[in-house]
């Protein structure tokens, strides 16, 4: 089992984790014996990514057993990773089960469990908030108090390069096949995190009664799974993406927990650490830490309960926009409207509807950028909330825990055709358009 850590972080976080799972690993499944490697690599360092780290993950595990016993048939490879560290463990299955050499695909039929514990998939808006602050540090020559590199900081932010190559790639026909070879292997589970205590501050975060970040990712962005839809084709002015449309991929299943995404005091039970388990926890498989029982049932194979009570609360999601423009445009990100019907403003309380986007008080509620490696990308992402969406357990059997939401919007720009999109949204998800503007 490699144990991964996040950015600004190192392996010493998952030291009484590591502990823990030693101990109670085997009463659990005992047909194996285990071994524990926590993994570090060098966040901080401005110059290195997520796909550097990939790398030298594929090298360490390699050398692990080349040192120790080497693997052999029926040997299995479990990854427990918390937020950046599952950013950096799915880059390395992506690259091992395409087999690209230097990520030794050997090791990826070996590999069972992959759990993320509050992994920023999609983007944190707490990376957003540091890359800016990093940025005016730099710019300033001022000390920047944190070991955050500038890379990891602006890939973990809403938009990056590594969201969207994640994104274009998962929502592509041809890898569709490639996560069903996953799928039918690896045992995914993410588990992402909202803190109850924190509800009076719901207004100033994603959610419309509850505080559905773990103050660090939203909820939905650490669901690897999302809605996507493509339109990059010719199309009239005004012409509509329909809500039929849209698709979602079917990877790993998202457990809801209370915790926080790094506690300061995780022995204590107030504020529970999402990925730190506590001493208590030790020789005892009932241990009331909300992720110990989700993260060492998933490892043994055995069932996992739903906290239905924190699910029926929840409302919401993200949608995350990419508009292609043609390469000689000189079109900013500003230029751009995206206008929604009035009774879908979260600021308009004369208007019913049951999804609302916009909220007036929550911090980075929209955003939107211009790519960097690819300009002729402007990106944009915003917020919301879909109310009255839970299905119970009974109705929904297999399916989802909520209902899917119709939140229709148009794409404007001077000189540009129109485009008018009926998002699919769904609470605790993320939604992915990719569409191409033309001219008139």
């Amino acid at each position: 089992m490699f144990l991964i850590h996040g950015i600004g972080a190192s392996a010493k976080q998952f030291k009484t984790t590591e502990t823990v799972l030693k101990d109670v690993m085997p009463s659990l499944d005992p047909a194996f014996s285990y071994e524990f490697v926590r993994f570090e690599y060098e966040t901080g360092d401005d110059q290195r990514t997520t796909l550097d780290f990939a790398k030298d993950l594929g090298t360490a595990m390699a050398a692990h057993f080349s040192r120790s016993t080497p693997i052999v048939l029926g040997d299995k490879i479990s990854l427990v990773m918390h937020s950046q560290g599952g950013v950096v463990g799915l880059l390395w299955l992506w690259n091992a089960f395409g087999a690209t050499p230097e990520f030794h695909p050997e090791l990826a039929p070996h590999v069972d469990g992959f759990i993320t514990l509050g992994t920023p998939f999609w983007g944190a808006k707490i990376a957003t908030f540091s890359h800016m602050l990093k940025d005016w540090a730099t710019r300033f020559h001022l000390p920047f108090p944190f070991a955050l590199g500038a890379k990891e900081l602006r890939e973990m932010s809403f938009g990056s390069e590594t969201i969207f190559a994640i994104r274009l790639a998962a929502s592509r026909p041809e890898f569709q096949e490639a996560l069903l070879r996953i799928r039918h292997q690896i045992r995914p589970l993410s588990i992402g995190g909202i803190v109850g205590k924190l509800r009076p501050l719901a207004p100033f975060a994603l959610g419309a009664t509850e505080y559905e970040d773990d103050t660090a990712v939203p909820l939905p962005s650490s669901r690897f799974d999302f809605i996507f839809a493509t339109a990059n084709q010719p199309y009239i002015d005004g012409e509509t993406l329909r809500f039929e449309e849209f698709q979602e991929t079917g990877l790993a299943n998202l457990q809801v927990v209370n915790a926080v995404h790094l506690s300061l005091t995780p022995e204590l039970r107030h504020f529970p650490g999402i990925a730190q388990l506590p001493k208590r926890c030790a020789r005892d498989t009932n241990c009331d830490h909300p992720t110990f029982s989700h993260i060492v049932n998933h490892l043994a194979g055995a069932p996992e309960q739903r906290d239905e009570r924190l699910l029926k609360k929840l409302t919401g999601f993200i949608v995350d926009l990419s508009i292609r423009i043609p390469p000689d445009s000189k079109l900013k990100p500003s230029d751009v409207k995206i206008r929604f019907s009035d009774e879908n403003y979260a600021w308009n309380p004369f208007k019913k509807s049951l999804v609302k986007v916009g909220h007036p008080l929550e911090l980075y509620s929209r955003g939107r950028s211009k790519a960097e490696n690819n300009p002729e990308y402007l990106r944009f992402f915003f917020t919301g909330s879909s109310y009255k969406s839970y299905i119970q357990p009974m109705i929904r059997a297999e399916g989802p825990e909520f209902l899917d939401r119709k939140l229709t919007f148009r794409v404007s720009a001077p000189g540009f055709k129109s485009r008018v999109i009926e998002a699919k949204v769904r609470a605790t998800y993320t939604t992915f358009i990719e569409l191409n503007l033309e001219r008139k």
